[in-house]
């Protein structure tokens, strides 16, 4: 997902005569956000830092997200941390006058100096490519986290069908349930997903299965279904089986998972699936953006008892703030109308890995204008930088001087500058060692700069700024109340369809 709406505009560095306009596109220090005199309220939105920098840099703790008022009640975003990143803290040595370590650097550490973020996923895809790498134990895998951690492991599926991973059948299914069982709190079933199906990566699997004898094809032609499809949802229903059969129970709480491109291959899928006895959902495919046929499958989870306390679902491969949003919205209707009054839902994305690797963007903050509302970066790695002092905070696209912007401060943004991202080697280091070094740093400023992002989108929850949500999700809480109060929801969601799908999770 790109940061910027628009990579061709030229980046703009702050300099003082702006400060008296930083009131009308920014936010400062703790400078309350609302006009209401409601202290409650302020404090739920507030700045997470001093105003002034040389404080902030003095923090012996960062910000606890577990305690922010914004993110009670709502839609997790998991940051899909990247093998290269988390491999990359061990035995990582930062510069002194940097002020932090490489523990500081890991999100799920509650001592960090920079943040404690809680809640993360990580891909077995990466992890545990090779009998080899399932062994390896980090600082994200060794189990010895805070209570408070979750962390949700990915079974590799996608990266089987992308061919990084050799699929060998359930000695595969056995590697990665294992390291699953090991490393995470949560942990997806092996699926197979549909996204690779148009670009024939599912047709190894095809072949495969036609080779132990099943009738792909005939099946395809009773059913109605493409092979493609078939061949996904079949291996899922081995690996499923190989769970149910060899899990240990307790070790790790496993989500089963519902794939479907259009309503009727999730029905299809989700009614195979409802075998399986497991502690959560996932929802992939077009889920996340065709909400009526989510909210079709929410519903005969609920009449069959499938909702229940201590649930987790999940959504996979999205993160934009209208989904962040729209995502709690769900949440509170599933908390207020149905068993589960304690769901959690949460989403993930990679996103500010990508934003990155688009030639050294840091993101900048986020548009609120009611039609954008999206993140934007800034291109750090420029030769007007070399020397300048002022921290990674204040840089700036030109473009984003509106009411409705507003920049997402981080911690390593105070402790790093301007300066530390040109192209150079830094003192005492090597240009490949200081190239490896800014991108693990820009990669955690990018994604605690997405944590700022949601904290400032989750404010619109608040019925008192709905006039600051995006037109598609305006009757979302409305239309949701009508999905789960409705004696006949089935009709009602097929009724307001057009609705739910057009102006719920667009955009995404």
């Amino acid at each position: 997902m790109p940061a910027s709406s628009d990579k061709n505009l030229p980046v703009m560095i702050a300099d003082t005569s702006d400060a008296v306009d930083e009131q009308h596109f920014g936010m400062m220090g703790n400078e309350p956000r609302t006009c209401l005199g409601d202290a409650g309220m302020d404090k739920d939105v507030e700045d997470m830092f001093p105003r002034d920098p040389s404080k902030q840099r003095k923090l012996s703790q960062g910000q606890d997200y577990t305690e922010v008022g914004a993110y009670d009640n709502v839609a997790y975003y998991m940051p899909a941390l990247s093998s290269t990143y988390v491999d990359a803290l061990e035995g990582l040595v930062l510069p002194s006058r940097f002020g932090f370590t490489a523990e500081d650097l890991q999100f799920t550490n509650p001592s960090s100096k920079l943040c404690f973020y809680p809640w993360v996923l990580y891909s077995g895809g990466q992890a545990a490519k090779t009998p080899k790498l399932a062994k390896r134990r980090n600082w994200l895998t060794n189990g010895q986290h805070d209570d408070r951690v979750t962390l949700i492991g990915d079974s590799g599926g996608f990266q089987i069908q992308q061919g990084t991973i050799a699929f060998q059948g359930m000695p595969t299914v056995e590697r990665m349930l294992r390291w699953l069982e090991d490393v995470a709190t949560h942990s997806m079933v092996m699926d197979f997903p549909l996204a690779t199906i148009a670009s024939g990566g599912v047709d190894i699997h095809v072949q495969r299965l036609m080779r132990e004898g099943v009738e792909m094809e005939k099946l395809s032609k009773t059913l109605g279904f493409d092979t493609g499809f078939l061949a996904c949802l079949f291996q899922t229903v081995r690996n499923n089986r190989y769970y149910r059969m060899h899990r240990k129970v307790g070790a790790t709480k496993v989500l089963n998972i519902i794939q479907g491109r259009n309503e009727r291959e999730s029905k299809f899928w989700f009614d195979r699936m409802l075998q399986f006895h497991f502690d959560g959902w996932t929802f992939a495919g077009k889920h996340h953006s065709q909400l009526a046929m989510t909210c079709r499958r929410l519903i005969e989870m609920r009449d069959l008892g499938h909702l229940r306390q201590g649930q987790w679902l999940h959504f996979l491969g999205v993160s934009t703030l209208r989904v962040g949003v729209g995502l709690s919205m769900l949440q509170r209707a599933l908390r207020s109308y149905t068993d589960a009054k304690d769901i959690q839902l949460s989403f993930d994305s990679g996103s500010p890995v990508d934003v990155m690797r688009n030639g050294y963007e840091a993101v900048t903050g986020v548009d609120m204008d009611p039609e954008v509302w999206s993140f934007r970066s800034a291109r750090t790695r420029q030769d007007a930088h070399d020397g300048d002092h002022r921290p990674l905070n204040e840089i700036r696209e030109k473009g984003e001087r509106s009411f409705d912007f507003k920049r997402t401060q981080t911690a390593l943004g105070v402790h790093l500058t301007l300066d530390d991202f040109v192209n150079k080697p830094w003192v005492g280091l090597t240009g490949e060692q200081t190239r490896k070094l800014q991108q693990v740093l820009l990669i955690h400023h990018n994604t605690h700069a997405f944590f700022e992002g949601f904290r400032r989108a989750y404010r619109t929850l608040d019925d008192r700024n709905i006039l600051e949500r995006p037109k598609e999700l305006m009757c979302l809480p409305a239309l949701l109340d009508g999905v789960f109060t409705s004696e006949t929801p089935m009709q009602f969601i097929q009724d307001a369809e057009r609705e739910l799908n057009a102006l719920a999770l667009a955009k995404v």
